[in-house]
């Protein structure tokens, strides 16, 4: 049987079954991106190239261009000098850069997983999420880590889009509270910078083993 027929008889088959914000909406959105983008192996180079351009497209735009429209629409929205300024902007740069970081994660999930399990009368969705992506949670927690650090490091749009101190992010903070024209307050500096490090070095230590993981590979054999 053909890989459309089959899957035109498993669609009628039964059913087998019954910065933090804006890192956790950057994941969920992401991986159903990439999934698509795994089964479109199967129909040939021209998908996932398609999806490469989407992705560089959007990824090469650099924030010192991209601000301006998105100042524009922080005003128009009255959401400045505020967290949510941060969470709406910041995915216009972890999206595109999870999705490239998930792709080449993705392709080494072998297809067949998948196939099973639609054999067996799981729908798409259960496959994705009970097959693929338990597979895919070492790629999913580093990219998850790397958009953490991201969020975390980003300068230019914490820079513009807060002014009150109690609202700047710490690289902001740092930076704009403790420089004082030609006068540097070294010591509260360097506490702020080692304040700063501690949650990226927390994140890393303890997720080690499964970003060690993604970078092997996923599957083996």
């Amino acid at each position: 049987m053909e890989r459309a027929e089959l899957c035109a008889v498993l669609d009628h088959a039964p059913d087998s079954g019954a910065h933090q914000g804006s890192v956790d909406r950057d994941l969920v959105q992401h991986l159903d991106a990439e999934h698509d983008d795994h089964l479109d192996r199967g129909h040939g180079d021209f998908a996932v190239l398609r999806s490469l351009s989407r992705v560089r497209a959007v990824y090469l735009v650099p924030q010192t261009l991209l601000f301006i429209p998105l100042a524009d629409i922080i005003r128009n929205f009255r959401l400045g000098d505020s967290p949510w300024a941060l969470i709406l902007t910041y995915p216009t740069f972890l999206i595109p850069f999870v999705t490239w970081l998930m792709m080449g994660y993705f392709k080494s999930v072998p297809k067949e997983l998948e196939e099973c399990a639609r054999i067996d009368g799981a729908t798409r969705w259960k496959a994705m999420v009970y097959i693929i992506f338990p597979i895919a949670i070492p790629g999913i927690l580093s990219a998850g880590i790397f958009a953490f650090t991201l969020s975390w490091n980003e300068f230019l749009y914490a820079l513009v889009f807060l002014s009150s101190p109690e609202q700047k992010t710490v690289p902001v903070g740092v930076t704009s509270e403790l420089i004082r024209g030609d006068v540097f307050y070294w010591g509260e500096l360097m506490a702020g910078a080692l304040l700063g490090s501690i949650p990226v070095a927390f994140v890393y230590s303890f997720f080690v083993e499964h970003y060690v993981a993604s970078l092997t590979g996923s599957v083996k054999g």
